[in-house]
């Protein structure tokens, strides 16, 4: 198996099409591959998982700059200044809206059956 994938292959694994990856890629959210000797980007298989992540990002509702703050400190995996313990702290109080608000109209739904 190879060790990296083309775009198309990239867009197959993780259930986008190739002008999604393009996009991602002009907003800084995944990074621009190497090109080989033939002209193709090759992109590493991480590039799978990331892009699932924005996917489930932006299904929840984030913003395309706050992704690439969710990129971020995913990248780092260390959360060291003031600024990324506020930012930390603001995207999870976010979360937690979103699962509150979330929770609310599941009772509401699940009150219409009964």
């Amino acid at each position: 198996m190879a060790e990296t994938l083309t775009i198309s292959q990239l867009a197959r694994l993780a259930a986008v099409n190739v002008e999604t990856i393009r996009f991602y890629e002009r907003q800084g959210l995944i990074s621009k591959p190497p090109r080989g000797s033939s002209g193709f980007r090759h992109f590493p298989y991480e590039a799978v998982d990331a892009i699932r992540f924005i996917r489930v990002a932006k299904n929840l509702g984030f913003s395309l700059p706050e992704i690439q703050n969710l990129i971020r400190l995913r990248v780092s995996q260390d959360v060291q200044t003031k600024e990324d313990v506020r930012e930390l702290e603001s995207i999870v109080h976010s979360i937690n809206e979103k699962i509150s608000a979330l929770t609310v109209l599941r009772d509401d739904l699940v009150s219409l059956r009964r």
